[in-house]
């Protein structure tokens, strides 16, 4: 009678040690879980274009200035800024919600941002002089790349990089090169 009283009270014992131990791994799991997921108050606030470390531009979709972006919260890589339109935007916030952040631009942000616009012309001699003097001198911004390659079928494909201080400039410079004697198409790419 003793020894199964003891057995017991030690059963007893095991099963309140093992509840509290499960009680504490729940309670640190939804404490890791809560400290990981931003909260609305965690908006980044982007001054300009991003070099360092901690925030950066992301390359899949070239986010400038008054476009609507969000951040990513990257391994190793700190936090990447997107725009909301982005191919992976969608798959990001399904996946890695507790990763996402909402971001915004400053108002009084200053730098310049890189934007590439993809062009389609008819193949016509002196149409990158054309496209030039289009943004270096009417518009005055500067050309960071340009590449155009004639094709087979009467056109010239390639892409113009351009640093623009905003989004609204974006609307200008493609619509002053669709005003290009020969353009066809200009459109603005991902990167």
């Amino acid at each position: 009678d003793i020894l199964l009283r003891h057995l017991s009270g030690e059963a007893d014992e095991q099963r309140r040690a093992a509840a509290a131990e499960t009680e504490e791994r729940k309670l640190r799991l939804m404490k890791e879980k809560e400290e990981s997921a931003p909260k609305s108050s965690d908006a980044l606030i982007i001054d300009e274009k991003i070099s360092n470390i901690e925030y950066k531009l992301a390359r899949c979709c070239n986010p400038i200035k008054g476009d609507d972006i969000f951040g990513c919260v990257t391994i190793n890589t700190g936090i990447t800024i997107h725009r909301t339109d982005c191919p992976n935007a969608k798959r990001m916030r399904e996946q890695y919600p507790y990763r996402v952040m909402e971001a915004k631009w400053r108002e009084s942000a200053q730098g310049a941002f890189r934007v590439t616009i993809a062009i389609t012309a008819n193949d016509s001699a002196g149409l990158v002089n054309q496209i030039t003097e289009v943004v270096t001198r009417e518009l005055k911004l500067n050309i960071r790349t340009l590449s155009m390659a004639a094709r087979g079928d009467g056109t010239m494909r390639g892409t113009i990089s351009v640093e623009v201080p905003s989004t609204s400039i974006v609307d200008l410079l493609i619509h002053s090169i669709m005003r290009i004697r020969g353009v066809q198409r200009a459109y603005r790419v991902n990167n």
